[in-house]
């Protein structure tokens, strides 16, 4: 592919990242030194995924009442907060 010298600058400077940025996979088990294979990490995750899905299950659906007017008994619905007016 042939490119004049400007896009060819255009393209490179997009893989430059901004000062203060770095890349994700110099720290943390995407580094190529990690001791953690990425298979022991999917595993890590199916099995916590997996108890958070039981711990879930056991905990009871909280329902919250609704309010009802006093005067005719059907159910109040929140529209706004509104704001006491300056005095």
């Amino acid at each position: 592919m042939t490119l004049d010298a400007m896009e060819f600058i255009r393209r490179f400077l997009q893989h430059i990242l901004p000062k203060l940025f770095y890349e994700d996979n110099i720290l943390g088990f995407l580094n190529c030194n990690s001791s953690v294979s990425i298979e022991k990490i999917r595993q890590l995750i199916s099995f916590i995924h997996d108890v958070l899905r039981e711990l879930l299950s056991k905990i009871p659906e909280y329902k919250k009442k609704g309010v009802n007017c006093t005067c005719c008994g059907k159910a109040l619905s929140f529209i706004a907060f509104l704001k006491p007016p300056l005095r």
